[in-house]
């Protein structure tokens, strides 16, 4: 195939799916496994999809597909012609544990620990169901980041994810539940 591409990912899975190969019987799937230090064979499809199951929330795979012909001798492969796709599964939902205000102006969240993420994200609004801005992003291992410039007396609302870099873009994970406080 000339490229592959994530159609989806779970905590647990990665949808590939991929441009068809005039020709092509069908095309098998590789996973990389480090402790194998070699490419392990995820799964086999006639279509131009393929849903890797069974793998861990918030880890980086790299993953191969190459086409096959069959003939009266059985399938037959060109394993120096393949498409390459770096990217993750999601990682758990973090949680929005504390919101609080202690001083004017300003938020402090406090949110659960995920692993394998790169970073977070934090949005906030001033509804609770819509209007949500990216306010920054905050690295790996924060658990307690602070939302300064908000107005005094207003109540604001605040939901974080996590991210993680691939060569193939970003893969977020859900969403945390909203949580809101009223600024000082």
């Amino acid at each position: 195939p000339a490229s592959v591409k994530s159609a989806s990912q779970t905590t647990s899975s990665v949808k590939l799916s991929w441009s068809a190969v005039s020709g092509a019987a069908g095309y098998t799937v590789y996973r990389y496994s480090p402790s194998k230090k070699a490419y392990v064979k995820a799964g086999t499809t006639e279509g131009t999809s393929l849903t890797v199951k069974g793998l861990y929330a918030g880890t980086k795979y790299t993953f191969r597909v190459v086409a096959y012909g069959k003939t009266s001798g059985g399938k037959v492969y060109d394993s120096a012609s393949y498409a390459l796709l770096k990217t993750a599964t999601k990682t758990a939902t973090p949680t929005l544990s504390k919101v609080a205000s202690s001083s004017k102006g300003k938020a402090t969240l406090t949110h659960t620990n995920v692993s394998g993420e790169t970073g977070y994200t934090v949005y906030y609004s001033t509804k609770k169901d819509s209007g949500f801005k990216k306010y920054n992003n905050f690295k790996a291992d924060t658990t307690t980041c602070n939302i300064t410039k908000l107005t005094s007396g207003k109540t604001y609302y605040f939901k974080v994810r996590t991210y993680i870099t691939t060569d193939s873009g970003y893969v977020y994970s859900p969403w945390s539940a909203v949580k809101s406080v009223k600024v000082k």
